[in-house]
């Protein structure tokens, strides 16, 4: 963050991050994301069910299929809204998740330069969370953050009006 402020006050402005970066630090979050609900679901065993069944192709082969309780659904809803909500004071306190600082990127607000607070880490968040319901929000996530190669803002990005810029 030091080197987008120091950029952002010598009249130099931060470094868009590369969609290579954005890729990575996605995936290390959505990989940190899934293994906290896989580690409170082992945690409690009773979350979910398995059941042996025949293969679906009608073969004597069979299979087993593992399904949420109640109890197991309420827990991963439990667990997601606890990684969103790590994720958005994440970004509101400091500019970035776990993902973001292993490959060097933060998030900025655009107007200084500064951490983006509250607000605009929500909104991000919503925005994200909109197109990814709507089941094109990768695709869609994707064409936005290239439709600008000078700042590659995605509309998350627009919307919160915040950049996510290189430290390194």
């Amino acid at each position: 963050l030091d080197l987008a402020l120091r950029r952002q006050s010598e009249n130099t402005p931060p470094l868009p991050a590369s969609l290579g970066a954005r890729a990575v630090a996605r995936t290390a979050d959505w990989v940190i994301g899934w293994a906290a609900l896989l580690l409170v679901l082992l945690v409690f065993p009773g979350a979910l069910t398995t059941q042996e069944g025949g293969s679906p192709n009608g073969s004597s082969g069979s299979s087993t299929t593992a399904e949420f309780t109640t109890a197991g659904s309420i827990i991963a809803s439990i667990v997601i809204a606890a990684v969103l909500a790590t994720k958005i004071c994440c970004l509101a306190l400091k500019g970035w998740t776990l993902g973001m600082k292993m490959v060097g990127v933060t998030l900025v607000r655009h107007d200084n330069g500064g951490v983006p607070r509250w607000g605009r880490a929500f909104l991000r968040a919503v925005v994200q969370l909109l197109s990814w319901l709507m089941c094109v929000g990768p695709l869609l996530l994707a064409v936005s953050v290239t439709a600008d190669p000078s700042r590659r803002q995605g509309w998350h990005d627009r919307a919160a009006g915040v950049d996510l810029v290189r430290l390194r």
